[in-house]
């Protein structure tokens, strides 16, 4: 079960890190008149007054273009410490000397941003992971979680989790669940150090055993800006504590990348 908290909680904040950006729409089509060929001067005038227009018409239409560029390339509304809306992106993560100690299991997972509606600010994000070590002969699972991005940042609204396992002493098992809740803020638009929210609501859940529902409740606070140096690189961060049920825990985000560290894993690599 402690396995099963670790990898939801990951998925709650391990973002996708950057990468192309999400399908540009196309600038409508402007429909330029042509300048006049005359050479009279009532057709100079009218060439001139064509010429007038068609500036007009290429402004409008690269003042379109920009606008549609900028809404489309730019992360906003999801924030500037996450990547989530641009699609294509692959972060991949290895867990720690720390998670193999103390979890008994090493191993790495991988979140890849499959989807972003800029309409509805919904995003699509699946993870894959496959562990092993002491506590777990393997370990693999698929996850399918859904965000959703407005101008307060990026929210997780559900996740889908499939696991498939064999333990250290020989215990096989496999299983699903289904989780939505109510209203988890993954991180703000634009956090600051001394920043704090809550994450506090209803989550309800499906699986082999049934339905059913739980309370949570997390706070979050900014507590520093600091550089910090992975397999993947050296980031400028913010140090983010999470606390529930008076268990407190951090991580470490990147402008433009989301999540580069937590105490379990790091980003060993990712495709821009």
């Amino acid at each position: 079960m402690r396995l099963l908290v670790v990898l939801a909680s990951l998925l709650a904040f391990s973002l996708a890190c950057a990468g192309p950006a999400a399908d540009k729409a196309d600038p409508d089509d402007t429909e330029r008149p042509e300048a006049d060929a005359d050479t009279d001067a009532d057709s100079d005038a009218d060439s001139d007054a064509d010429s007038d227009a068609d500036s007009d018409a290429d402004s409008d239409a690269d003042s379109d273009a920009d606008t549609d560029a900028d809404t489309d390339a730019d992360v906003a509304p999801c924030g500037a410490y996450t990547s989530a809306s641009l699609v294509g992106s692959e972060a991949i993560y290895r867990y720690n000397d720390a998670a193999e100690e103390e979890l008994g299991y090493a191993g790495t997972y991988t979140n890849v941003t499959d989807a972003y509606d800029a309409r509805t600010g919904e995003v699509v994000m699946s993870s894959e992971t496959t562990l092993a070590g002491a506590s777990y002969r393997s370990y693999t699972s698929a996850t399918t979680g859904v965000y959703r991005c407005d101008a307060d940042g990026l929210w997780l609204e559900s996740y889908f989790l499939e696991w498939d396992y064999e333990t250290s002493d020989g215990y096989v098992g496999t299983g699903w669940t289904d989780v939505v809740y109510d209203a988890w803020l993954v991180v703000p638009a634009d956090p600051r150090v001394g920043d704090t929210w809550r994450a506090r609501g209803t989550a309800t859940y499906d699986g082999p055993s049934g339905p059913g529902s739980y309370d949570y409740e997390y706070d979050y606070e900014v507590l520093d800006a600091e550089s910090r140096r992975v397999s993947a690189g050296t980031f400028d961060t913010l140090r983010i504590s999470q606390t529930t049920s008076g268990v407190s825990s951090e991580y470490w985000i990147a402008h433009d990348v989301g999540t580069v560290e937590s105490e379990w894993a790091e980003l060993d690599r990712w495709t821009p």
